[in-house]
């Protein structure tokens, strides 16, 4: 079970200061139970629904008793509100409850480095203007292999709707060793400064899933943040198992809307002009060629994605 593998990892760190809160984000089977019953002689643990959450509704002496040991809170949700909303109710509690000065936020299918958190922490502690920093992410298995590298940083081309990924699909014999500014780090696994949220704020719920932490990065760099690709810290993503692969219907869907998405709500009036004439002189098409071959039902979901992304307009609450 990923969730337990992930936490058992954690277990094994050796950076000690921390609490981990799990969001179960309207799963429709056992896992939960299956949880509780794994961790349940290892760890103080609370289980608060969604709405005690926002109400604030729980018992002080219950929390004070999670603020003193390392515990695991379990924030039952519902239904799926999406990654990033997920993520937020877990922030909005941690901020609120332990005033963490660092958040990290950690998919539930990767396992982690014993020094990942002490690697991250401590380029975060060289420099107050680096808010943001991210590990190298390797596949959890290609083909049998650990050693492939999923992530060593991003940076982004806003016009273009897209970032040059560093490190993808290649074996790592230290050519990313290097620790450096980046544009992006990758929402599987990412430590935030909590001032970086009460600058900028949480994460968007309107991507629901992808490009939320693209959008989170942004941001914060706008604001005069750093945002710092950290080599030494390590960690191996089950990459793509949440929605069902990397050509799944669904995921290309989310990926196309939240691509366009993401350049109306950040780009520069330029910006805009010139990604509109390459996204429909020639990405669409590419695009469309790549899905007609390969997945025809993507190529579906990619014509609705492109229509989402167009079309969107705010959520109002």
């Amino acid at each position: 079970m990923d969730t337990l593998e992930c936490i058992e990892s954690l277990h094994r760190i050796n950076y000690h200061n921390y609490h981990i809160i799990i969001v179960d984000n309207g799963s429709r089977n056992s896992s939960v139970s299956k949880i509780l019953e794994a961790i349940r002689e290892k760890a103080q643990i609370a289980l608060f629904s969604k709405q005690e959450i926002e109400e604030e509704r729980y018992d002080q002496e219950i929390i004070h008793k999670l603020q003193a040991a390392k515990s695991i809170i379990l924030i039952r949700m519902d239904k799926n509100y999406g990654f990033a909303e997920g993520n937020n109710i877990a922030i909005r509690f941690a901020l609120r409850i332990f005033r963490p000065k660092y958040i990290l936020l950690l998919n539930n299918d990767v396992v982690v480095d014993e020094n990942f958190l002490t690697e991250l922490v401590k380029h975060m502690e060289s420099d107050r203007k680096i808010g943001i920093t991210g590990p190298k992410i390797y596949y959890y298995n290609f083909y049998g292999r650990r050693d492939i590298i999923n992530f060593a940083g991003e940076d982004l081309i806003v016009w273009k709707g897209q970032g040059i990924r560093y490190g993808f699909n290649e074996i790592d014999k230290g050519q990313h060793d290097l620790i450096r500014n980046v544009d992006k780090i990758d929402g599987a696994c990412m430590l935030i400064r909590s001032d970086v949220f009460r600058a900028i704020g949480l994460l968007d719920p309107d991507y629901f899933a992808y490009w939320e932490e693209v959008d989170f990065c942004y941001r914060a760099s706008k604001k005069g943040y750093r945002i710092v690709y950290v080599p030494t810290g390590k960690v191996w993503h089950k990459v793509a198992s949440s929605l069902g692969g990397t050509l799944s219907p669904i995921r290309v869907a989310y990926l196309t809307r939240n691509m366009i998405l993401f350049v109306r709500k950040n780009a520069e009036l330029y910006e805009k002009i010139k990604f509109m004439f390459y996204f429909f002189f020639f990405k669409i098409w590419i695009d469309s060629i790549t899905y007609l071959i390969h997945n025809r039902k993507a190529f579906i979901y990619f014509i609705k994605g492109v229509k989402d992304g167009l079309t969107w307009r705010p959520y109002h609450h």
